[in-house]
């Protein structure tokens, strides 16, 4: 087993694709053939893709409970400064307190991937995830606890964004449910600076155990 494994993955040799499937989920993630996902090394610098980069004014869902949602215009922007302990200008969270835990907010476009392929989602926003910044080619939940650079900006991966039941009415039936784990990654600012659409490297910095 052992050896067929190793073989697989040194020669990518995909015709022994199913031995690799029926292997334990650990296993499969330890030999690369997981999520797709990059493993997250510290001092390690990998690329990353900006697909997305969403601002809004308003609040929608917060403090919404037994009420009708807001409906705040949410902007598409090509780019965004980030400033240290504040939050992205011209978004609902800049500024909103001290030492806030979700002043910049990420989601994985694998895990929208999976959602759309699993809920069938076909008409809806993306936007409507309410997440800033949408990117692809990293473990977010492998970024909790972690501070790390993405392009110029530095960053402390806080804890994952839990779901609210709103995603249902929002995304679709079973979002709530399906988001967990997948909700993306609520971060701090430690040092600001612009990110923009497009390739991004990214290097974690050190584990944080604050």
């Amino acid at each position: 087993m052992w050896i067929l494994l190793t073989e697989v993955v040194e020669s990518r040799a995909y015709k022994c694709l199913p031995l690799v499937l029926a292997a334990p989920i650990g296993l499969r993630d330890c030999l690369g053939f997981g999520s797709g996902f990059s493993s997250v090394i510290q001092g390690m610098s990998q690329t990353l893709s900006i697909h997305h980069i969403y601002l809004s004014k308003g609040h929608d869902f917060k403090g919404r409970f037994g009420k009708e949602r807001r409906n705040h215009e949410v902007s598409e922007v090509e780019s965004v400064e980030c400033v240290a302990g504040k939050g992205l200008v011209g978004d609902r969270y800049f500024g909103y307190k001290e030492d806030f835990k979700g002043q910049l907010s990420l989601m994985s476009m694998e895990a929208i991937g999976a959602l759309e392929s699993e809920l069938g989602l076909k008409n809806y926003r993306r936007s409507d995830f309410r997440r800033n910044i949408l990117l692809s080619g990293v473990d977010l939940n492998a970024l909790v606890g972690q501070i790390f650079r993405l392009g110029a900006v530095e960053l402390e991966g806080v804890e994952q964004c839990k779901p609210c039941f709103w995603m249902d009415e929002a995304i679709g039936e079973g979002a709530f449910a399906a988001m967990a784990e997948r909700g993306g990654l609520r971060c701090r600012i430690l040092r600001g600076g612009i990110l923009g659409k497009g390739q991004v490297e990214m290097e974690v910095l050190e584990k944080h155990d604050g």
